[in-house]
């Protein structure tokens, strides 16, 4: 841990909510619900249906739990892994985790460091919890080969004649093989990336570095996220409140996408000045091939994504590519234009996992 601000520092104020506060991670769960599909043969052009599911929850009004998307509509029809991580769409990553098996998504997001109290669909949109160092701590392991290290605050300690008293032994475990943990360091990059101006994270790009990261919005904005890795550094922003009150800029609900990068990018271009930017280098077995972002067909003038060698995409394309964003040019689906987003509208609010869902 090279730098950890856990508060205000005032006297009989000492909380640190950096190391103890456990938060609803929102929306910054689902790259480790996308690497889990990975694990299990999934693909960055995988589809994945953003229609209305719903399921017996005796907990929830009616008897019924209907998870929507932050805003309230769907794009009805299948899409991407890779664009629905882009749009931070609810519905596709609840689809994955129930298709790969919630229990598996479970286990990995406890080895990732998150408290898993209800092992249900609810954990896929942010329904466990987890404190911003380990936040932090798990998303290194899409930078450094797949590898959940265990944060170490103090690394030695020596006495006046430099005897060392305390040696710190880094401990870690494998969360990811290198080749699915750069496959999602690829979707986080995409996640800043892929959108240009429309992107959710546009506000975390730092110009002569290369960045990956995910905003979480939990319920009524009482939890704002934005975890984000660049060559040398991951780190961690939250925002909320103590008494868990929603919080409220110009009097509405503000978004992670709209307060969180910006913050982020200030400090980590700050904390990394001077210092080697560009990318981390693939695994062996990886081939970077463009991909139309709706479809998941090869296109030249698509976006560039990593692809397992044996599962690049083949499929002919049959429609020119959109000008800029990798979209095939198609009738809006049921009415909504998938590049009809404005920065900030479609960042999920996670509900908080009911105890008989």
């Amino acid at each position: 841990v090279l730098a950890l601000v856990g508060g205000v520092r005032r006297a009989g104020h000492e909380y640190n909510r950096a190391t103890r506060a456990l938060r609803n991670p929102g929306s910054a769960v689902k790259p480790f619900v996308y690497a889990t599909a990975l694990e299990e043969g999934w693909t960055q052009a995988t589809l994945v249906p953003d229609r209305p599911l719903e399921f017996p929850d005796p907990s929830q009004k009616g008897g019924v739990w209907r998870p929507k998307n932050f805003s309230g509509t769907f794009l009805n029809r299948e899409i991407t892994v890779r664009y629905a991580l882009d749009l931070s769409l609810n519905l596709p990553a609840i689809y994955t985790a129930q298709a790969i098996g919630v229990e598996k998504v479970a286990r990995k997001l406890s080895q990732a460091g998150f408290a898993v109290k209800y092992p249900t669909l609810a954990i896929a949109i942010g329904g466990a919890s987890i404190t911003p160092v380990d936040l932090a701590a798990a998303y290194a392991a899409f930078a450094n080969g797949g590898y959940r290290v265990t944060p170490i605050y103090v690394k030695r300690v020596e006495d006046a004649q430099g005897q060392v008293l305390y040696q710190a032994l880094p401990e870690r475990q494998r969360l990811f093989d290198p080749q699915v943990a750069y496959q999602g360091w690829d979707l986080l990059k995409g996640y800043v990336y892929d959108l240009g101006e429309k992107g959710l994270a546009k506000g975390a790009r730092i110009p002569g570095r290369v960045v990956g990261g995910k905003t979480g919005t939990t319920n009524e904005a009482r939890d704002l996220w934005f975890a984000g890795v660049t060559r040398g550094l991951s780190a961690v922003v939250w925002v909320g409140r103590d008494d868990n009150k929603p919080l409220r800029m110009g009097g509405r609900e503000p978004s992670s996408s709209v307060v969180n990068p910006p913050i982020w990018r200030e400090f980590v271009a700050g904390a990394l000045r001077g210092r080697p930017g560009g990318d981390f280098p693939p695994p062996a077995g990886l081939v970077q091939v463009g991909m139309d972002l709706l479809s998941g067909q090869p296109s030249q003038e698509g976006v560039k994504v990593w692809f397992p060698q044996g599962k690049v995409p083949v499929l002919p394309l049959q429609a020119s590519p959109s000008e800029g964003t990798g979209l095939l040019q198609e009738a809006p689906p049921a009415g909504v234009a998938p590049t009809d987003y404005p920065p900030g509208s479609n960042e999920e609010a996670s509900p908080t996992p009911p105890p008989g869902q």
